[in-house]
């Protein structure tokens, strides 16, 4: 995750007025058949409900400090990195995940599903990166 990447949350917020109007279900359509715009009107749109579900729901913190850490235990995963992850993921592939959205539940229901799977895999990751109980080499060990 070293690559910089940006997200509409990060910068300008503005978004194509026509796709304002559409209903979820059309977007998300949309961003499927690869239309980028809409995606982005997807995230604005659902952006307050993403960072409330990273900060209520998954415990992210804000940001990291050294001497005050809310969180899950270990991780070093922020808000604002699970925020740009969630844009980044959902649009891999030219909006591919947003063809499996079927309208069987409401919009932000699947999409909170769906943070929650990234989510996991981020968890993964870090898991994969940082392993607990990493052997020491005989050489280092301390004489008792």
């Amino acid at each position: 995750m070293s690559t910089k990447r940006s997200s509409p949350h990060s910068g300008d917020t503005s978004s194509d007025t026509r796709l304002e109007d559409y209903r979820d279900p059309d977007l998300a359509r949309l961003a499927c058949q690869g239309t980028k715009e809409a995606w982005d009107a997807l995230y604005l749109r659902h952006k307050d409900f993403l960072q409330w579900f990273a900060r209520e729901r998954l415990k992210l913190p804000q940001e990291l400090t050294t001497t005050n850490r809310r969180g899950v235990e270990g991780s070093a995963i922020t808000v604002e990195q699970f925020m740009n992850e969630v844009y980044i993921r959902m649009w891999d592939r030219n909006g591919r995940r947003f063809c499996s959205y079927k309208e069987r539940a409401s919009f932000p229901w699947w999409y909170e599903a769906v943070a929650a799977n990234i989510y996991s895999d981020l968890c993964r990751q870090e898991r994969r990166a940082n392993p607990s109980g990493k052997r020491i080499p005989f050489e280092d060990e301390d004489d008792e």
